[in-house]
């Protein structure tokens, strides 16, 4: 099928039917591969309202990264999750976005049909720059829920996150921290489910490997120091501490820079990236090293 776009300037509205790139929180391209990930359905997108963006999608199947085939979204999840394949009616997506100066604040729902319902919010603010000096705060919660044939079983999942942040000239530092409830009667006891991603939700204390994405219940801590040498010239460093409550604890450390390579092409850069994984787990140490060209159409 191929894609259809209609755009109406006065309404500010765009329609993208057929297969395409989805930009949400628990949906997206995940673009840190060559080819991102893609789904097939209907995309809406409305900005009419001043301060106020509005979208939805129909999501009805998904190609990964690393494959050529899309699958049925219910199949491509329970296969993600570890259940018996099963094919559903497909994923509904709707958001408000609310932005007013340095102010902003999101609100998501997502029906996994079949698996579960969930509901985001996430709140952002920049405070009055002093002295060169800025400092910016974020919020966010997350609820899950069984829905439909309840094909995961039990889902109860409630988190949040907090996040402060300090720019100051070419320095930035951000301290973030997620808290996920234990449910020992749900999946995963009481996990973030987010069968479409890799470390690449809205999660404040998301790194190169290591999220509490599909994985368990617990606390993670994280501190995250970048520096531009140079215009075209990024490091960053990060060092994350995660306290699941029914398995190993995990710290990850990464080391990323970036080198904007303008000069060749406008756009273009190359990315060094990092990981370095300890467990408490014998043989579950790992180290993770991504070489990546990236180019900005």
């Amino acid at each position: 099928m191929g894609e259809a776009f209609l755009r109406a300037v006065g309404f500010k509205t765009t329609l993208t039917v057929g297969r395409h790139m989805v930009n949400t929180p628990f949906a997206n391209p995940a673009d840190a591969f060559l080819i991102p990930t893609l789904f097939e359905g209907i995309s809406f997108n409305n900005q009419t309202i001043p301060y106020l963006s509005l979208s939805a999608h129909y999501l009805t199947k998904i190609k990964d990264r690393p494959s050529n085939e899309f699958l049925n979204v219910g199949e491509f999840s329970a296969n993600r999750l570890g259940i018996p394949t099963e094919k559903t009616k497909g994923t509904i997506i709707g958001n408000a976005t609310y932005t007013i100066g340095t102010l902003s604040l999101e609100g998501w729902f997502y029906q996994f049909a079949d698996l579960f319902n969930m509901g985001l919010v996430q709140a952002n603010y920049d405070f009055p720059e002093i002295h060169g000096l800025r400092i910016y705060l974020g919020a966010q919660g997350v609820l899950q829920k069984d829905e439909g044939r309840r094909l995961l079983g039990v889902v109860d999942t409630l988190a949040y996150g907090l996040k402060i942040g300090a720019v100051k000239g070419p320095a930035e530092l951000i301290l973030s921290y997620n808290s996920v409830s234990d449910r020992p009667d749900a999946f995963r006891n009481g996990a973030i489910l987010a069968p479409y991603s890799f470390s690449n939700t809205t999660l404040f204390t998301n790194n190169i490997v290591s999220s509490l994405e599909n994985s368990d219940s617990g606390d993670v801590y994280k501190a995250l120091l970048s520096y531009r040498v140079a215009p075209n010239l990024t490091f960053l460093v990060s060092h994350a501490v995660f306290k699941f409550n029914n398995k190993a604890d995990v710290s990850e450390t990464d080391i990323d820079w970036r080198y904007g390579l303008d000069r060749i092409a406008k756009g273009l850069s190359f990315r060094n990236r990092i990981g370095i994984i300890t467990s408490d787990t014998k043989g579950s140490d790992m180290l993770d090293i991504r070489v990546q060209f990236e180019y900005l159409f």
